[in-house]
Formats: structure tokens, sequence, C-alpha cells
């Protein structure tokens, strides 16, 4: 019969062994999953553009094609841009959407419809900033003869 200590440290050591080949098989499982995801990409098709009476007509299925698309005509708009997302993304595509809309609202110019609101809300802003002011100096005098009342 064996010794109490060279059962635990045989139970041990055949625990250690099994746990160590499940180690090993799990990393070579790994492994041939990478190899096979960079094998097998995601399937997309990319139609050609299709002419709808007066209109351009593509649909996409990748997502990277649209956006670079969506890009180009960003920076060929020559007139407006009208663009609508169900989401827009803090990341680096999303960086990319509003780097060119800045640059392209810094490059435009305004229409003479544009450049009469923008007189407009330039004027009601003067005004307003007429009113505030008269305001603060009616309520400093106010305050000031308040002060004197008081004091008196």
């Amino acid at each position: 019969m064996w010794p109490l200590w060279q059962i635990v440290v045989s139970v041990v050591g055949a625990w250690l062994a099994l746990q160590a080949g499940i180690i090993a098989i799990l990393a070579v499982v790994a492994q041939q999953r990478k190899r096979r995801q960079l094998l097998h990409k995601f399937p997309h098709y990319d139609p050609p553009q299709t002419r709808l009476g007066d209109n351009q007509l593509k649909i996409y299925s990748y997502g990277q094609y649209l956006y670079t698309d969506m890009l180009a005509a960003i920076d060929a708009a020559q007139e407006r841009i009208y663009i609508e997302s169900f989401i827009w993304k803090d990341d680096a595509i999303g960086l990319a959407f509003k780097e060119h809309l800045a640059a392209k609202a810094q490059a435009g110019t305004l229409t003479e419809e544009e450049q009469t609101e923008v007189e407009a809300y330039s004027r009601v802003g003067s005004l307003l900033g007429i009113l505030r002011s008269k305001a603060r100096k009616a309520l400093k005098g106010k305050r000031s003869s308040i002060r004197n009342a008081k004091t008196r």
C-alpha cells in the first residue's frame, strides 16, 4: 500500500497534467479559429449604380463603401448638404464626418436668403444687447436709490 503523501502527490500531479492538456487544446482551437476568420471575411456585394428617372441609385451592403462615398459627396457639394444618420458615434468614422462637414462649412459662402437671415439674427442680437444694457442701467439706478433711502 502507498503512503498517503504519494497518493496526494500523484492526484495533484494528474490534476495539473490534465489542466495543462486542456490549456494546450484550447490554445490550438483558438489559433485555428483566428486563422479561419482571416480567411473567411464577411461577404459583401458592391452593386453598380442604377439610373432611376433623373436620379442615380446605389445600394450599399458594406458600411465602409458607404462612408467613403458619403465623405466624397460632402467634399463635392457645391450648394447644400442634407445628411441624415440614425446613429452618430464618437469614433474614427464619426470624427471624419465631423471634420469634413466643418471644413465644408468654413469654406462655404452664404446664399442671399441665408445672408438675410444672418443679418436679421445679428440685428435681433444687437437689439437684445441694447435692451439688456438699458435694463441693467435701470436696475442699477433703482438699486442705488433704494440704498440711498435705507441710509437716510
